[in-house]
């Protein structure tokens, strides 16, 4: 599939089945009839390059690498070489009908299975699309430097290094914030993800910190203060996710919940809504009240037929502990065997259901799929007792135990036998802890168990209840923990569904086609994420509003009392948003301690401290830094760190390099820094939103004047979408507070309206603010 990416000689591609950009040359084309030309579909042969110029050869020794390319630097590429296209061929007329996605294809199509064919290979493309467009700004040349410096941040150490190569230095759009790369500092390679990222002198100045928090990184990170690394990117492993996305959805029977859960949402007929009886709810949950309508979700959920549910969900409703009890309530009342899985895009949104669902007295067994790899690399926070990692070895001692105090001088199980050798070979059993004899020879021996941990683990534990993110879930019905039950899973609620990509939806529902499915979000908040070089059709079908196609189909159960957010700010999203159809739990009026403690002149919930004539914005690549506004953002910090109790600090940026920018500054200051794209589902005490920009707001008139001022290639609305903002100010649960350049902002109607909400006495000038906490620090 064709795509125009640039003006150049050559034509870029999306091939089914390759996770990067496939090239080709368009003089090939020249006077014939297949000409290629944007979204063209097309068969064709690719030579696929085996060797990269630039990359180490697998010969050169690993002590050998840094003099090989210290020699080899005024030669080295800067352009990987891609598959390259050599061959087109027309599509058949079937193809070409299957291809051609200008509608949804159960509109298109009267015969459902040229529906789901079209379906099952726009996905699969897009896949591929996606997965092409994670590949397309790698620098995949080697690079040389030495730590500069090792500082300790909030929770990892951070290393600065500085990359320069003969031709200038490395394109910075290629070291974005969160990029993961790798440094070899001779005792083998370390995954690192940058943490920012800027230009100085022709010199690219980098900080970053290591993916992983296992201890033995951690300590080799500390210790390469000067050294002399390798620094290198390579491409995102993700060929796999291809591989195993399904070719055909033909072998599903045409009667599941999950083809029907795909007709609605592309095209489909309107799906009847079975009320189901409404009673109390027997439940304790530490105070958790559930309201009308969430009570109606957790019986429809849990007692009903029902084979698609929606729940609409605004920020702060208290959606996650209406998912967990309804995951609660269909195990403790449903089939004995069946399992009910809750799933999210994200890590935080899972653990966050996890820690609701531990409130739950007398709550059945639940386990969190997370690889081993996956929980060493996520944030500690992010962490839960019942994730696989380490709930595995807990359920196997108290097993283990439990067989030591009542075994007999019988022969041991193999089940017995696999689960002392695992222990032992975790480290995590010593023989003088057994006192039976047969468990005693059963650990001196050295044989190999006959049966995986995972596979031990789910006949021990049985667990009713699975979290995890769908991509962890999908993996494990696929290949992993529960691919062994997947016929025995009766209910997947997703959470943040609008967040939910099409291609995601597939690549679960095959894996447990006759389960239930309910969606649970909010279609005012971010969609799911899409490069913007992804073509419109590939986009339309493969990532797609899931969320939004079912709500349009399916009756949702509308949850509308928000228990975060203050009154005032409840109120304001309400009536911009939502048609004034949201209530608050909390009352009007109320005092706001941390206003009265930075010293704002009113106790409103949201203060907007204007940076006109105080800052300007900087490019950076196609983002956006603001050092000055950053500067107030810290500032802020700072004082608020001083509160003996130290609230819940979020700064949110709308653009990647402020991020970083403010990430390098903020040291161990007790705040989470993230884009506000990040933070969806997070929600924090005090909330500064960082908007950066000092230019127009609104893309119209900056296309209109024509100013290089920032990342002009990103979408044009991207800090006008309505989601992003709403996505930002409902973050809070005490107190806003946005940075803006107000005569800038207000030339966007959506920022116009926002700022025509706060009243005047909320308003304060960023300098007067600055020189206030300066000289209160």
């Amino acid at each position: 599939m064709s795509r125009e990416f640039n003006k150049g000689a050559m034509e870029q591609c999306i091939s089914d089945g390759f996770n990067s950009i496939v090239l080709a040359n368009k003089k090939i084309f020249h006077g014939t009839a297949t000409t290629p030309k944007a979204n063209r579909k097309v068969r064709a042969d690719i030579f696929v390059p085996k060797l990269q110029p630039g990359r180490l050869l697998p010969g050169v020794l690993k002590h050998g690498r840094l003099a090989v390319l210290e020699r080899t630097r005024r030669q080295a590429m800067d352009r990987p070489v891609q598959p390259f296209l050599f061959n087109w061929r027309n599509l058949s007329e079937l193809e070409n009908e299957q291809m051609n996605w200008d509608s949804l294809p159960f509109v298109k199509f009267e015969v459902q299975e040229q529906a789901f064919d079209t379906l099952a290979i726009a996905s699969r493309i897009g896949l591929s699309g996606v997965l092409s467009m994670a590949n397309k700004s790698k620098d995949l040349r080697y690079h040389t430097s030495v730590v500069k410096g090792v500082s300790q941040g909030q929770e990892k150490p951070i290393i600065a290094f500085q990359l320069s190569n003969i031709s200038g230095p490395p394109r910075i759009e290629k070291w974005n914030r969160s990029t993961n790369f790798f440094v070899d500092d001779g005792n083998g390679k370390i995954e690192m993800s940058v943490d920012s990222a800027t230009v100085v002198n022709h010199t690219l100045h980098i900080t970053a910190i290591p993916v992983s928090s296992a201890t033995l990184i951690v300590d080799r990170t500390r210790a390469m203060r000067s050294a002399k690394i390798v620094v290198f990117q390579e491409k995102e492993k993700n060929q796999h996710l291809i591989n195993s996305f399904p070719t055909s959805l033909r072998q599903i029977p045409d009667d599941s919940n999950f083809k029907l859960l795909l007709r609605t949402t592309h095209g489909g007929e309107q799906l009847h809504f079975d009320e189901v009886p409404n009673g109390p709810i027997e439940l304790k949950m530490g105070g958790i009240n559930l309201t009308d309508p969430q009570r109606l979700y957790v019986h429809t959920v849990a007692h009903s037929t029902q084979p698609i549910i929606i729940g609409h969900s605004p920020p702060g409703v208290g959606k996650t502990s209406m998912v967990v009890v309804a995951a609660h309530v269909s195990a403790r009342d449903y089939e004995v065997d069946g399992i009910h899985i809750a799933t999210a895009m994200s890590n935080a949104a899972a653990t966050a259901l996890v820690e609701a669902f531990m409130k739950i007295e007398d709550r059945g067994q639940a386990v969190r799929v997370i690889s081993h790899q996956n929980y060493q690399a996520i944030n500690p926070d992010l962490r839960t007792p019942l994730d696989f990692p380490v709930l595995w070895i807990v359920e196997f001692r108290n097993y283990i135990f439990e067989v030591d105090a009542t075994i007999s001088r019988d022969a041991i199980s193999d089940m017995t036998y696999a689960v002392i050798q695992h222990l032992k070979n975790a480290g995590k059993l010593e023989e003088g802890e057994l006192k039976a004899w047969p468990l005693k020879t059963a650990f001196r021996k050295q044989h190999k168990p006959t049966m995986e941990i995972e596979d031990a683990f789910m006949r021990i534990f049985r667990p009713r209840v699975v979290f995890g993110t769908v991509a962890s879930i999908t993996e494990s019905l696929n290949r992993g923990m529960l691919s062994f039950y997947a016929e025995c899973v009766n209910t997947v609620q997703i959470d943040e569904a609008s967040q939910v990509p099409t291609y995601a939806l597939i690549a679960l529902g095959v894996q447990c086609p006759t389960a239930r499915f309910a969606l649970i979000g909010d279609v005012k908040q971010l969609r799911p994420f899409a490069d913007v070089d992804l073509p419109d059709d590939l986009r339309q079908f493969a990532v797609g509003d899931l969320l939004g196609a079912a709500s349009s189909k399916v009756r949702p159960i509308d949850i509308e009392l928000v228990r975060r957010c203050p009154y005032e700010i409840t109120m304001l999203v309400s009536d911009l948003f939502y048609g004034g159809r949201l209530r608050a739990f909390k009352p009007p009026r109320a005092r706001n301690d941390f206003a009265a403690f930075l010293g704002f002149p009113s106790q409103y919930p949201i203060q907007i401290v204007d940076t006109g004539n105080f800052s300007r914005q900087k490019s950076s690549g196609k983002s956006l830094l603001n050092p000055e506004e950053a500067e107030v953002a810290l500032a802020l910090i700072r004082r608020l760190a001083r509160q003996r109790d130290v609230p819940k600090i979020g700064a949110l940026s709308f653009y990647k390099a402020q991020t970083g920018h403010l990430a390098k500054e903020i040291g161990r200051l007790p705040a989470f820094v993230g884009t506000i794209d990040a933070s969806q589902g997070q929600e924090y005490d005090v909330n500064i939103i960082l908007t950066t920009r000092t230019s127009s707001f609104s893309s119209k008139v900056r296309e209109a004047q024509k100013k290089e001022d920032g990342p002009e290639s990103m979408e044009s609305d991207f800090i006008e979408d309505f989601r992003r903002i709403n996505v930002a100010i409902t973050r809070t649960k005490e107190l806003c507070i946005l940075l803006i350049d107000i005569y800038s902002a207000v030339k966007s109607g959506v920022w116009r309206d926002v700022l025509n909400q706060i009243p005047g006495c909320a308003c304060s000038k960023a300098a007067d603010v600055l020189r206030r906490l300066e000289a209160e620090h």
